[in-house]
Formats: C-alpha cells, structure tokens, sequence
C-alpha cells in the first residue's frame, strides 16, 4: 500500500483491545492514529496535483493509482477517529473515498463545459474536479430521493436550482465558449481521465437568454446525431482525448445555446431487460456537462 502506516497483525476476527482501532482482520494502536493525517494531507495534495495537471497529460495511470492507494489507506485509519468529526481535511478524505475506487472521468473542453472554461484560458472560477460531475455520485443519484434522476448539468438532481453548474450558479456565467454554424458538423471534444465503458450522447437547448435556466426537456427535444447517423458514440476503452463528430440542427440559429454531453458509463454489474444479468445493464455512473455556445444563421 503506497504510503500506508504499518499496522500490526491480527487473527482474522479478533477483537482489539481499547487501546487501538479495527481494521477489519487488523489492528492498529491509538498513538498510530496521527500519522494518518499526514497520510491524509499529503494524499489530497497529491489528488488535487495530479489532477490539476489532467488536462495536459493523459498517461498519468501510475500516479493515479498511488494516489487512489494513499486515500484508501487515509481512509481506514481515520473513519473512526474523533478527529474527522472536526477535521474538515479529514472530512474530505473521506468523501472521497465514497467515489469507490473512481476518481475522476471526464470532461467536454471543446465546447469547454461551464467549470472546465478555466482550462481554455476564460477568466473563470476554477473547478479542479470538473472531471466528476457525476450527478452526486451513485449512491445519491440512485437514492430514495434522486431516484436515477440528475441535474441538467451535472449537479445532483435535488439541489435547488441555481445549482453550482445551473445559470446563476457559480460556474453558469453566460460566457459562450464556442460559436458554431447552423447545420456544421464538428468535433466535440471529450477528455477521459478514467474509462468506465459505456456510450457518449450529446444534446441541445436553445435559449431565449443567457439567463433562461436549461431544462431536460428542451434538450432531449434536440438529441443530436454523429456522423454515420447514430446518436451513442461507443467504444470508450481507454483514457485520453476522444474527438467526436457530430452534426448540429439545420434549423436551430441561437445566441444562447446549451449543448450537454451526456456520459453513462458501462462498468457496472446490474439486471438486464431481457431478466439477465451482467456488466453494463441496469443504473450506471453518469456524467453531465453544459457548454454555452452560440450558433449563427447561414
């Protein structure tokens, strides 16, 4: 375990004594315990690190995985310790540990999605984890309250609006990213930190204003189509920049357009509609990203 504190062994089962932690089939003395919070700093601020750096480089598995190593083990060793109940830093490792083992997806950054714009070099508020916008996580998102359900883009569904990616959030500023033509086919592209399988949709909403809040409705009115006519594009194997041709309505000019990139990842075991079951059927992670864009008249 990359980073991680020796604890002692013990016999699978056996009870620690009150002067120390179980960790399962492990325990761990209580003076061992303050170590996990330089475990815990130093793995943040590897996390915020690598991933600052995410969208200039694409083959940083390695790191990734010692990184993942040192949360899991920060983990263990503070979820039961006081500390974490005033430690927001603490707080936050754990938090992330509830993203299961996957940090970090994707992201659209042509047109830049609203809390990626920083990364094309627009003056805007900064997200460095704008490869997760995953609608809460799945834990949320699939809960007795959500319900699959998720925000326009990306926020969990629950929220009330304006949520942070909503217009009037923090990251919704009405600043179009990109102009496109009535009718043009482009590329949209999508920057894969971790693939998880699955298909990318792309769809379109078109504005009265920059302030008009986007719906669902309106843009599952516009699912656009890819090149060869198709609207899922597939094969999302590995990580790295994916470039996907799509083509925008002839009839649809706007000054205030909102495309969404729409990511529901594959990797998951669930209940296939034919009564089976396997890898990819049933609820999956997904991602959600809003770009403003602007679309002229021919």
């Amino acid at each position: 375990m990359g980073g991680g504190v020796a604890a002692p062994a013990a016999p699978t089962g056996a009870r620690c004594g009150a002067r120390q932690w179980s960790l399962g089939c492990m325990c761990i003395q209580a003076s061992e315990l303050p170590a996990s919070v330089h475990i815990a700093r130093h793995a943040i601020a590897s996390w915020r690190g690598v991933y600052g750096i995410a969208h200039r480089r694409h083959a940083c598995q390695s790191r990734v995985q010692r990184v993942r190593q040192n949360l899991a083990c920060a983990v263990v060793l503070v979820r039961r310790h006081a500390a974490c109940r005033r430690d927001p830093l603490l707080l936050l490792v754990i938090a992330a540990a509830t993203l299961q083992g996957v940090m970090g997806h994707g992201y659209m950054i042509h047109p830049p999605q609203r809390s990626s714009m920083w990364r094309a070099n627009f003056d805007t508020p900064e997200n460095y984890d704008d490869n997760a916008l995953f609608c809460g996580g799945y834990s949320v998102q699939y809960d007795k309250v959500n319900q699959g359900r998720c925000g326009e883009c990306g926020d969990e569904w629950s929220l009330p609006r304006p949520r942070l990616h909503d217009e009037g959030g923090k990251y919704g500023q009405g600043i179009i990213g990109a102009t496109f033509k009535q009718g043009e086919m482009t590329n949209l592209t999508i920057v894969v930190t971790a693939a998880h399988k699955g298909y990318f949709e792309f769809k379109l909403c078109p504005k009265s204003s920059a302030e008009e809040f986007t719906t669902q409705d309106c843009l599952d009115r516009n699912l656009l189509k890819l090149a060869d006519g198709t609207t899922k594009f597939t094969g999302i194997e590995d990580t790295g920049i994916y470039h996907v041709p799509v083509q925008l309505p002839a009839d649809i000019a706007c000054d205030h357009c909102v495309i969404q990139w729409h990511y529901k990842a594959g990797n998951s075991w669930g209940s296939c509609s034919d009564g089976t079951q396997g890898i990819g059927c049933g609820a999956q992670e997904t991602f959600i990203n809003c770009a403003d864009v602007a679309i002229t008249k021919v």
